[in-house]
């Protein structure tokens, strides 16, 4: 896919190409996050390319990609989270607006590499746990029943006025790579058999 949308791209022009994300990762570099469109053909819109880079800041021309993402769909990227391990960010259809699923990129500042991408959707998970399970761990199971069940793509405009007094203005807390790597130590050794030899781009 990765093959092709370079091909396009140097058939076609960039429809866009859009900073979603720059703010400084450390004392040496930025991490800067990328939107492209490319035509699939002429007058036929659009694939999407997502690109991660570490950027010197001594140096803004030079960098090294971390990750480049290519999608089938012309997408909007919103980054909803970052840090100097991770970035969390969210896909909606350019046209309509509508979420199409998250991902989060966990990436190696140090050897300037991808770690790992995994894609999600966050309610997903949570449809599969039980109100008793919620009831269990002191959760309210009227408002934990509203938040499983809650429809992003229908609630596009929802104001934050109109969520549950114990939801606003919370946010939730944040895994490291460090932290998932504890809880499924296998997964990561299996990971990194894998990608031996890749260069850590998609």
């Amino acid at each position: 896919m990765l093959r092709l949308v370079l091909l396009v791209s140097a058939l076609f022009p960039f429809q866009q190409n859009r900073v979603v994300y720059n703010a400084p990762v450390d004392s040496a570099y930025t991490l800067r996050a990328e939107e492209s469109h490319f035509p699939k053909s002429p007058g036929v819109c659009c694939t999407s390319l997502f690109r991660l880079l570490l950027v010197d800041r001594a140096n803004p021309n030079r960098y090294r990609e971390i990750a480049a993402i290519p999608e089938e769909y012309e997408y909007t990227y919103t980054v909803k989270r970052a840090d100097r391990s991770s970035l969390v960010v969210e896909r909606t259809d350019s046209g309509y607006g509508i979420y199409e699923g998250s991902f989060k990129i966990f990436f190696d500042v140090g050897s300037k590499r991808l770690l790992k991408r995994i894609e999600f959707k966050p309610l997903e998970g949570m449809k599969s746990v039980s109100i008793q399970e919620a009831r269990r761990a002191a959760l309210d199971p009227a408002l934990f029943d509203q938040i499983r069940n809650f429809d992003p793509n229908r609630n596009l405009f929802l104001n934050r006025s109109q969520l549950p007094q114990l939801l606003r203005n919370q946010s939730l807390p944040q895994s490291t790579y460090r932290d998932f790597a504890r809880a499924r130590p296998s997964r990561v050794r299996t990971w990194r058999a894998l990608s031996k030899g890749t260069t850590g781009t998609s």
